[in-house]
């Protein structure tokens, strides 16, 4: 069974449109206690992001577009309800995008 795209990711898949996803110049990943501190060496901001959210940076890293990240997160974790992850991963790109750690082009 296919993947189905709802109205949100469409929006989402249209802003990355399967092009290559570029990250902020001079973004560093790094494991903490806490979870993962993404920082943008060149204007010191900081996030943190949990465990799936470094999986869908770590796909991207290697050419992952949105579809492909879901269907990955949909595989590894099976239990959870696809909607929920289509939901929750078009969420992590929009506030990617808007915080301007990923861009494509």
């Amino acid at each position: 069974m296919g993947l189905i795209l709802d109205a949100s990711i469409i929006r989402v898949v249209k802003m990355v449109d399967r092009k290559k996803i570029y990250f902020a110049e001079h973004l560093l990943v790094r494991k903490e206690d806490f979870g993962y501190l993404l920082y943008r060496i060149n204007d010191g901001k900081t996030y943190i992001c949990n465990e799936v959210g470094k999986l869908i940076i770590d796909e991207c890293k290697m050419g992952a577009n949105i579809v492909d990240v879901i269907k990955k997160i949909c595989h590894r974790y099976p239990e959870v309800d696809k909607d929920l992850i289509k939901k929750d991963v078009t969420t992590f790109f929009q506030e990617m995008i808007s915080k301007k750690i990923i861009y494509s082009r």
